[in-house]
């Protein structure tokens, strides 16, 4: 019985283990990621978070760790003009101001810390997909200057 419960112990401390390591590193990521969008003139009061950091991974492939963002000024931007046109960027019909939240925000920052390469990388979305021409990105948001 006593072996019984020092093996059970040893599980649950390695349980606890794995899964505080798991949120340090979440969180080393989260700062990290938040650290180059400053670098890269973002003002951390301007960050505002879409979606809460995640950890990916494909076996063989890549090790990465993603968040969404927006920043006030982009959102501000996205109500007014949600606001004025009655309609979301993807087409949906706005039709209550409600609707219109940080997580509901279509002006997006894709924000990916690449373990393999240790490198942190942005791409812009729109209503969901990915935008590469810089003249659209240049129109659209506040900060475009991102991985130039």
């Amino acid at each position: 019985m006593k072996k019984i419960k020092i093996a059970v112990s040893v599980i649950v401390v390695l349980i606890l283990g794995f899964w505080s390591y798991s949120i340090y590193q979440k969180n080393k990521a989260d700062e990290r990621i938040n650290r180059y969008l400053v670098e890269q003139g973002i003002p951390e009061e301007q960050i505002k978070t879409i979606a809460k950091i995640r950890y990916d991974e494909k076996p063989g492939l890549y090790k990465r760790y993603s968040k969404k963002i927006t920043t006030k000024k982009d959102f501000k931007k996205w109500q007014q003009e949600v606001i004025k046109s009655r309609m979301f960027f993807s087409g949906a019909e706005l039709k209550a101001k409600e609707k219109l939240t940080i997580n509901n925000c279509e002006l997006e920052y894709d924000c990916v810390l690449d373990l393999k390469n240790k490198r942190v990388t942005v791409q812009y979305l729109i209503s969901g997909d990915g935008i590469t021409n810089q003249q659209e990105i240049n129109s659209q948001f506040a900060y475009p200057l991102l991985n130039e």
